[in-house]
């Protein structure tokens, strides 16, 4: 129930369809939920939008996994189509950070920091690793949250910077340190050794924590009949090899965005309308 998936329901309610959301967390909203800062999306937005879907009509099941006891089958034997619109939840980690000290990863910090509204504790200095939205998303959030000292070291320059410009700039403006074109090496405890991508350029900083915002992936181990590489799912228009089983959202090439998100969901509900259609007619 994150914002593919919202955006489907509502499509296909608008399309005159019984629509169900099967969602994992206690709660709706994904990512929108669970990893946007308050400061970007407030909790009682989302709240006020979600109501206004289930009052639409749209049936939102809370707590229910698909891919445990519930399966892509049996929701198969259930309804007419089915719509993956499972994100990328999961962040990844780097080997040289196992041994190192306060260590945590970036999608995990932002849910601890949103589900208990910011009141957490705040490191005096924070080394962040990676360059995307993510890690702007993490730094500005450590900024607003009182940390004194937010450094963000990333291996791309400048020039390829996967954070949009909106994020680096605001980013920037709080006050966290952004550091391009170094790649870390070595890590001792809470120090951590970066070289530059290009040239003979050599880097040591230490932080209280650090946390690492290099990609997240999704879980699709459990979903053995859909085919995926690399974490996105093989579709033709949203359908997968099974025709009554489309995706969208993260889990589909294109940008790892919201507004892309969107816009996936509501491709995808146009795209099952249109499968639903010719199977009627046949």
């Amino acid at each position: 129930a994150g914002p593919a998936g919202l955006q489907a329901s509502v499509t296909l309610t608008h399309l005159g369809y019984d629509v169900t959301i099967y969602e994992k967390q206690p709660q709706p909203g994904g990512w929108l939920r669970h990893g946007i800062p308050a400061f970007r999306l407030p909790q009682s937005v989302l709240d006020q939008e979600i109501a206004r879907i289930v009052e639409m009509g749209v049936n939102i099941k809370c707590n229910c996994e698909v891919g445990g006891s519930l399966s892509l089958a049996q929701l198969k034997a259930e309804y007419r189509a089915v719509l993956m619109t499972v994100g990328m939840s999961c962040g990844s980690d780097l080997p040289l950070f196992e041994q190192a000290s306060h260590v945590e990863i970036a999608v995990d910090f932002l849910q601890r920091a949103r589900q208990a509204d910011g009141d957490i504790s705040v490191p005096r200095s924070a080394l962040i690793i990676g360059g995307g939205d993510v890690a702007m998303d993490v730094a500005s959030t450590l900024k607003i949250l009182g940390c004194p000292s937010v450094t963000c070291v990333a291996r791309e320059e400048l020039a390829q910077f996967p954070a949009s410009e909106k994020e680096f700039t605001s980013t920037q403006a709080l006050g966290v340190s952004i550091i391009d074109g170094f790649t870390p090496v070595a890590v001792s405890g809470n120090k951590v050794t970066f070289h530059h991508v290009r040239h003979s350029g050599e880097l040591t900083l230490e932080a209280e924590n650090i946390i690492l915002a290099v990609g997240q992936h999704a879980r699709l181990d459990t979903f053995a009949e859909i085919k995926a590489q690399h974490n996105i799912i093989d579709t033709h228009n949203y359908q997968t090899d099974d025709p009554a089983i489309f995706a969208a959202g993260d889990i589909v090439k294109g940008d790892k965005t919201v507004v892309y998100a969107v816009k996936t969901g509501k491709e995808a509900a146009q795209a099952i309308h249109h499968y639903l259609e010719e199977a009627c007619s046949c």
